[in-house]
């Protein structure tokens, strides 16, 4: 492709979106049996982005159920909530089959997806890990015969175990 522009080919493949639906096709349709790859690569395409929506519709179905336990029973809601979250989703992605979709999907790429979504994933990994110790720690389940071993287990979750999970 470099070579047909005569040009670098920093400035023929670019990432994000642009890698996926201009520099591939382009690069596949350069391929001996270029229709059977292309086919190839938009099914694949197609099956990632389904995968991806199953996943996504699961783990928002399952999030809310186990967050009302005692409203909403997963034999007589699951179904329906399903639905209304594919319904839901539907709506949010219309505005991205629009004339300047391509912006809002590239908007969202560049500063949802990037490194404010990992630094959220973290400080909520570390208030849970918080919340699991303290509530481990002084639960009413759990009788401590001395305050020796309420020590040394506060001092394994706070410091040697976060050591532990990073090596």
């Amino acid at each position: 492709m470099a070579r047909k522009s005569h040009t670098d080919m920093k400035n023929v493949v670019r990432s994000g979106i642009t890698l996926a639906y201009v520099s591939f096709p382009s690069a596949i349709a350069d391929m001996p049996g270029s229709t059977f790859w292309a086919v190839l690569f938009y099914v694949m395409v197609l099956l990632l982005g389904l995968d991806t929506q199953f996943t996504v519709v699961e783990i928002c179905v399952t999030a809310i159920l186990d967050a009302f336990p005692k409203k909403l029973n997963p034999a007589k809601h699951q179904q329906i909530l399903t639905a209304g979250l594919c319904i839901v989703f539907f709506l949010l992605g219309l505005p991205l089959m629009t004339g300047c979709g391509v912006y809002w999907i590239i908007l969202m790429d560049d500063f949802a997806g990037s490194w404010g979504l990992i630094f959220i994933a973290i400080i909520e990994g570390k208030f849970y890990w918080v919340h699991c110790t303290v509530s481990m720690l002084w639960s009413e389940k759990l009788r401590w015969e001395t305050d020796l071993v309420k020590l040394y287990l506060q001092i394994y979750f706070s410091d040697i175990c976060r050591m532990d999970l990073w090596r």
